[in-house]
């Protein structure tokens, strides 16, 4: 028996119920999104919110971030221009006649300080002082060999000062013996011309006991023959204490040789370093004595 085959009348009632059943589907399957959509779009919102407000949280934090280096930045700026404007007038000292070695005393603390606070964060803080430090002392350094006079008592003075006031000096002095020898030949030099002025008080002025803080000044010297006092003072004040910054015993002994032949006067030398040398076994270096002595 053969199969009876659909009329077209059926097939169309099939495809249109087949195409009902679809529409059916999609509209319950939208329906459920919508519903999901509803019961998730609070949380949505929370986060959307929330997001919103950590953005912004985050750009006040940079700008804030920003702000605080250009004024990190523009207080270094003004830092460092301090440092060389107070340089610069220890720099003109030798030459302005009005300025007090007071005032490079003040000067020397307030680049101090200054360095101190533009060094910056705590664990930077111990090394960028150092390295601030060290450009200034080698300033300071060249200033005190190139350009003081130490025939100039206030440039004696100066030169002590920054000994006194600026500690990295002293160890950028002692830390190589060349720059300490330096020094103390500006020093032997300028106690030489000093003696060469006032020849019998240089050569005969001692201390007036061991203590060595009272001088025990000639009485038979001619008045025109008196040197300004202080200037011989700090002379040998400021000898002294660079020798101190000597590493090595030899060149000790080579420059206390020195001061004794730059003043002609062995008492003081010996008084004031606890040694002397005989002229006698020194010919070459005491010769200038000798001929001091044969004109008097």
């Amino acid at each position: 028996m053969e199969e009876k085959q659909p009329t077209l009348a059926e097939m169309m009632t099939t495809a249109q119920l087949e195409k009902l059943t679809l529409e059916i589907r999609a509209m319950k399957d939208k329906g459920n999104w919508q519903d999901t959509f509803s019961r998730f779009s609070p949380l949505i919102s929370v986060l959307i919110a929330v997001g919103g407000f950590l953005f912004g949280v985050f750009q006040y934090y940079k700008e804030q971030e920003k702000a605080q280096v250009n004024e990190e930045t523009d207080q270094r700026i003004k830092i460092q221009a301090q440092i060389h404007n107070d340089i610069d007038q220890i720099l003109k000292f030798p030459k302005e006649n009005g300025q007090g070695v007071s005032q490079i005393s003040y000067l020397l603390e307030d680049i101090d300080q200054s360095i101190r606070i533009g060094a910056g964060k705590a664990e930077q803080k111990a090394e960028g002082v150092q390295r601030e430090q060290r450009k200034n002392t080698i300033i300071l350094y060249e200033f005190v060999v190139g350009d003081c006079d130490f025939n100039k008592q206030k440039d004696v003075k100066a030169a002590l000062s920054i000994l006194d006031h600026w500690s990295d000096y002293a160890d950028y002095v002692r830390a190589d013996n060349k720059r300490a020898r330096e020094i103390l030949i500006k020093y032997a030099d300028a106690l030489f011309d000093l003696r060469k002025k006032h020849p019998c008080y240089v050569t005969q002025v001692k201390y007036a006991d061991d203590v060595g803080e009272e001088f025990d000044e000639p009485e038979d010297c001619p008045d025109s023959d008196q040197p300004p006092l202080r200037h011989l003072e700090d002379l040998i004040i400021g000898f002294r204490r660079h020798l101190g910054l000597l590493k090595q015993d030899t060149d000790r002994s080579n420059f206390i040789k020195d001061f004794q032949a730059s003043t002609c006067n062995q008492t003081l030398t010996r008084q004031e370093f606890h040694m002397s040398f005989d002229p006698n076994e020194y010919p070459e270096t005491f010769r200038d004595c000798y001929a001091d002595q044969k004109k008097k």
